[in-house]
């Protein structure tokens, strides 16, 4: 109807339900993310991915799930699966942290990386359709902690966002910010830094 809705998933210990509600709390749709079965938590990003203009509502298991990003979108009163992608990279349970980027400028990708799972430290652009546009490795081939990702127009304030990568588990905390080129054909990381000194300890972010 062209105003917002609101978006929820579970954090933990219940069905994957992902909601959308009208902000009165009316119940607009619902379905199961993922198999009903899976109590991991699930993680949830919405933005405008195509030249629709309208939303689609990207989710991921949050923890301890198989590694694969679902897009949805709404039609009326049903959510209806566009996509569906697999991003392993090694067979192990996982957890995905996502996020909404222009990272070109001219339209709006979906930004992934793993937060748990033995999985190396990489970061992932994909498209409207889940297709990879650019993946990279964001700091130590061997580090397979985490990562937590967001992103936002921080540097220059040009129309092109850049990517916030921060290490989620297991090693000393680190931010790094990556200028990804317009045809992602290659990606700078521009700075790194550690909030809090050298402790050892996962971060949790905004912009």
């Amino acid at each position: 109807d062209g105003n917002d809705d609101l978006i929820t998933v579970p954090a933990s210990g219940t069905g994957p339900l992902l909601r959308v509600f009208k902000p009165s709390g009316e119940l607009v749709a619902e379905t199961s993310a993922f198999y009903r079965e899976f109590h991991g938590g699930v993680t949830v990003a919405a933005g405008a991915l195509d030249t629709s203009g309208r939303a689609l509502i990207a989710v991921a298991p949050a923890s301890n799930g198989q590694p694969i990003i679902r897009l949805f979108a709404l039609e009326g009163n049903e959510l209806v699966l566009k996509a569906t992608k697999d991003i392993a990279t090694v067979n192990q349970p996982v957890g995905l942290s996502l996020s909404i980027a222009a990272v070109n400028g001219s339209d709006y990708q979906l930004v992934a990386s793993f937060t748990e799972g033995k999985q190396p430290a990489k970061v992932f652009i994909l498209s409207s359709t889940l297709a990879v546009l650019k993946e990279f490795i964001a700091g130590s081939q061997t580090f397979t902690g985490g990562l937590q990702v967001a992103g936002g127009d921080i540097i220059g304030f040009d129309n092109l966002d850049e990517l916030i990568v921060a290490t989620y588990t297991g090693v000393r905390q680190k931010i790094q910010i990556f200028s990804p080129s317009v045809d992602f054909s290659h990606t700078t990381a521009v700075r790194s830094f550690n909030p809090y000194g050298w402790s050892r300890f996962g971060i949790n972010m905004a912009i």
